[in-house]
């Protein structure tokens, strides 16, 4: 057994308990109402494709509207869609280094 292995939560390594995905999801304020058309029921990677040109964005999606299932995503729910600017400057924001990520040897 490895010893990576023994921190690596799962295979892109994100450890859900220390990881601040949901810090940077609730720190954006600006955001559109959307209705979930019958083409994007349960599909939020496409609503992340028509909206903001790429798929990555649907798990932001679902965690700034505290969509916990895929099998909440819809037809005809309103949802909030997150502006995009703001997201990309939170994350960026959060993964600069900050003095308490610097280690001193």
């Amino acid at each position: 057994m490895q010893i990576l292995s023994l921190f690596t939560i799962d295979e892109f390594g994100v450890d859900p308990i220390s990881s601040s995905f949901f810090d940077v999801v609730k720190s954006v304020r600006a955001s559109t109402t959307y209705r979930i058309p019958s083409s994007e029921h349960l599909n939020p990677a496409l609503t992340s494709y028509l909206r903001y040109k790429s798929k990555n964005w649907w798990q932001f999606i679902l965690a700034f509207n505290d969509i916990g299932d895929l099998w909440e995503y819809t037809e005809g729910r309103v949802i909030q869609l997150p502006d995009i600017n703001e997201m990309t400057n939170a994350i960026m924001r959060d993964i600069t280094v900050k003095p308490e990520r610097i280690v001193s040897i």
